[in-house]
């Protein structure tokens, strides 16, 4: 599996192989290491960067093994970028993903507790 993220203003290019859907492409040096170069350079770029690459694959946002508690602060620093951008088709789109990560969470709590409903 491939990932690839083009971002035109940037000009970065990110091309993450992986040996199976499971690997995750956040624990790849190189991007980690781009992204926080691109924060520090130009926080918009970053924020539509990040954009990007979750619009692509959102089921990696949904799915990925980082800590659901700092997933979705991440989240919603990035929808209030987006929101003083006033540009609302973005932060529902985030807004949609907190809900998903907010209900596999509960799911997976509840299966790790026996809880029905």
């Amino acid at each position: 599996m491939s990932i690839l993220v083009s971002v035109s203003k940037t000009n970065l290019k990110l091309n993450i192989k992986m040996k199976s859907k499971d690997d995750s492409p956040f624990n790849d040096k190189k991007l980690i290491y781009a992204l926080l170069q691109l924060r520090e350079k130009n926080v918009n770029e970053f924020y539509d960067t990040v954009y990007a690459a979750m619009a692509a694959h959102p089921d990696l946002a949904v799915d990925d093994e980082a800590d659901p508690i700092k997933k979705l602060e991440a989240l919603r620093r990035m929808r209030k970028h987006y929101e003083g951008r006033e540009d609302f088709e973005k932060c529902a789109f985030i807004r949609d993903l907190v809900r998903k990560i907010e209900v596999k969470n509960a799911e997976e709590w509840r299966r790790k507790n026996n809880i029905s409903l």
